[in-house]
């Protein structure tokens, strides 16, 4: 059976394909981050994906990778559900530490 999430280094996740549409993209002046995030969703690259290439491309922090994509005109259609998917997430992290304080020994 194949895993459902594959780990990625960012050399495996980021492709030639991804270097060329954001380099395309970002061919003009000024520069402007909308443009080359609507060119990467309109190549079929996922919001995790251009994260990556943020990261890469433009040595930006994680967090202010994330922040570019999650708060992007190109992507602000999926924004609610990455909130609440964040937030899910987040409680079962908590639920799971909380059962670790009651478990005898741990």
């Amino acid at each position: 059976m194949k895993p459902i999430l594959r780990f990625h280094s960012m050399e495996e996740l980021i492709t030639k394909e991804m270097e060329v549409v954001f380099e395309a993209a970002r061919i003009g002046s000024p520069f402007d981050i909308d443009i080359v995030l609507f060119k990467m969703r309109e190549a079929g690259f996922s919001q995790m994906e251009a994260t990556a290439l943020l990261i890469r491309k433009l040595k930006l922090s994680i967090f202010a990778a994330d922040q570019l994509v999650v708060n992007s005109k190109t992507w602000e259609d999926k924004k609610e559900s990455v909130m609440q998917l964040r937030d899910a997430f987040g409680d079962a992290l908590k639920s799971i530490e909380g059962d670790n304080d009651t478990i005898p020994g741990s």
